[in-house]
């Protein structure tokens, strides 16, 4: 509950309680579960949004499929199965059914790519000095792609989990990056956001 008792009510002192969606990836869902219940007791109306990496979106699909996933295996509910690799490691990696998802309030899943994650992490690094990992730089990329959706006058609050000290092999590493095709774009030089893609809602395997 340390989430609901402490993270969630911190920042609702900080934006004086004008906030009007949150996004966040999952891992074991304690986040999204703690954030998403006191925002929802406070304002309804809130929107709550889960962003996984559009390479496993387990999670997303479990949530835009009406919360069923239709898999028992050894008495756990299981995600929806997606074979795929994602760089923020981490992320929607729990094949089961959290008993924190179950109570987490979220009213929709989207998804973010390899590409759009590098894109991000490199945009920040540059233009805001955050040295931020895979998993934040989802987050954020979560949290542009809902301010499009609800439009300009909106607060969007997404949280910054991890820093990239620990990612000096791969999301730091242009020649791991080369070898798998996810070099920066070279228009991330500059302050647009045009790297961001559309909204995606993944509904099926």
């Amino acid at each position: 509950r340390a989430h609901y008792e402490g993270t969630a009510p911190e920042i609702w002192e900080q934006v004086g309680g004008q906030i009007d969606g949150f996004v966040s990836s999952a891992g074991t869902s304690g986040t999204i579960a703690g954030m998403s219940t006191f925002l929802k007791e406070k304002n309804p109306d809130v929107k709550v949004w889960v962003i996984d990496p559009a390479e496993i979106a387990s999670t997303a699909m479990f949530i835009n499929n009406d919360r069923t996933s239709g898999t028992v295996e050894d008495g756990y509910e299981m995600l929806p199965v997606v074979k795929g690799s994602s760089i923020a490691e981490g992320v929607a990696a729990l094949a089961r059914v959290t008993s924190n998802l179950r109570e987490a309030i979220i009213d929709k899943g989207v998804t973010g790519t390899n590409q759009e994650i590098v894109d991000m992490a490199y945009f920040l690094l540059r233009h805001d000095g955050i040295f931020v990992g895979p998993s934040s730089a989802l987050n954020v990329l979560g949290a542009v792609k809902m301010a499009r959706e609800l439009g300009p006058g909106h607060t969007i609050v997404t949280i910054l989990a991890d820093g990239g000290v620990r990612y000096g092999s791969k999301l730091y590493n242009d020649d791991w990056l080369k070898e798998h095709g996810m070099l920066p774009h070279e228009n991330n030089t500059d302050t647009t956001l045009d790297f961001v893609g559309d909204l995606e809602f993944p509904t099926a395997i």
